[in-house]
């Protein structure tokens, strides 16, 4: 039976997000296999930690030079807790980093909160086609859901 970390091993996990997030994409392309792993049971596992974790993503999410921004957002994502809405516009509106604003929406998005209507509508003029698409399928689903409820 597979056991899931408890909130001891939010900074250890925040560690690995910062060396997976590291791995060069030649790396990831030779090997997707072992990147996805890794990506996957680390954000799982921060998902089932869920609440205490958010805070610490969030200080990770907005350090430019953690090393971990854009898979942070994805966890925050995974998560779904509200307060990590703020912060997580405040990035997809700032950020340089194209992977980073494209996680913060998918975050966003998964979060489910109204607040996000309107920086995901700014958010189809980014210059990253990537970003654009995201968030046009994002706003698709917001708008014809009911999920959408700010707390």
């Amino acid at each position: 039976m597979c056991s899931f970390p408890d909130e001891r091993a939010i900074y250890p996990l925040i560690e690995t997000l910062k060396r997976v997030e590291a791995i060069s994409k030649e790396e990831r392309e030779d090997d997707p296999a072992k990147f996805i792993d890794y990506w996957w049971y680390v954000l799982g596992a921060l998902e089932y930690i869920g609440t205490p974790a958010v805070e610490p993503l969030i200080t990770t999410m907005l350090d430019e030079n953690s090393g971990a921004t854009a898979l942070s957002a994805e966890a925050l994502g995974l998560i779904g807790d509200l307060q990590a809405v703020e912060p997580l516009i405040h990035v997809l509106r700032t950020s340089k980093n194209s992977d980073v604003r494209y996680y913060s929406v998918r975050a966003l998005f998964n979060i489910g909160d109204i607040r996000a209507i309107e920086p995901l509508k700014e958010a189809l003029g980014d210059i990253d086609k990537n970003v654009r698409d995201i968030a046009k399928q994002c706003l698709k689903k917001f708008e014809i859901s009911d999920f959408a409820v700010e707390k």
